[in-house]
């Protein structure tokens, strides 16, 4: 077996982590907020059904319709850490 993450970030591989409730909670509450965006600009999704952070909290990958996104212009940034 390995001591490897199940997924890593694709620009810095380090590890990544499923969010918490609470995280997840603040995810969406920034989104509501308009507090989010997608690192390329481009059109944020809907719903939240999760997402996977790097341990600075910084930023997101989001998981839409149980399908997580790991597209590094797609992460979604916001401006201040996501607490854990």
């Amino acid at each position: 077996m390995s001591d490897s993450p199940a997924f890593v970030d694709p620009e810095t591989h380090a590890a990544l982590s499923l969010a918490s409730e609470s995280q997840l909670l603040e995810l969406r509450r920034r989104h509501e907020a308009g507090e989010l965006r997608r690192r390329d600009g481009g059109e944020l999704p809907e719903r939240l059904d999760g997402a996977y952070l790097p341990v600075t909290g910084l930023y997101a990958y989001a998981i839409v319709d149980g399908v997580p996104n790991f597209l590094a212009n797609e992460r979604l940034e916001y401006t201040s850490k996501l607490d854990a």
